[in-house]
């Protein structure tokens, strides 16, 4: 069993299965509550989210937010001080190989042209369970 990236009535209702779903056809869904996109990339060349945004805590939240930013290249895991902290992407960025990646750093740091993957409080609790294993 995959990631279970759709909750519906405290069941899952859809696996990733550790395949690329379809990327989607606009811009992230907003969230009901405040018309916002639930997920987003940030800025790049920055190690922080946008206001009213937070970063994704856990690999599995990272492989679901993904999924949301119409992204498709999960590349795993890392410890580095030289990286953002939590999940963040990658487009011809020297020395990162393009796609997503999860640092375990606590700190990390900024890079140029690296960006972090982020969403509205709430949305990782809300979305992913964390005891979910690949």
């Amino acid at each position: 069993i995959g990631l279970c990236i759709r909750w519906k009535e405290n069941v899952c209702d859809e696996y990733s299965n550790n395949t690329a779903p379809p990327t989607p056809d606009s811009s992230p869904a907003p969230s009901p509550s405040t018309g916002l996109p639930s997920v987003i990339v940030g800025d790049a060349g920055v190690n922080v989210c946008s206001s009213g945004y937070q970063k994704i805590q856990s690999e599995q939240g990272c492989k679901a937010a993904m999924v949301f930013v119409g992204k498709s290249e999960f590349n795993g895991d890392e410890k580095s001080e030289d990286w953002p902290s939590n999940c963040y992407f990658c487009d011809n960025v020297d020395e990162c190989t393009d796609g997503v990646w999860f640092n375990k750093h606590e700190s990390g740091s900024a890079v140029e042209g690296a960006r972090p993957i982020c969403a509205l409080p709430g949305w990782e609790e809300d979305n992913v369970c964390i005891s979910d294993t690949d």
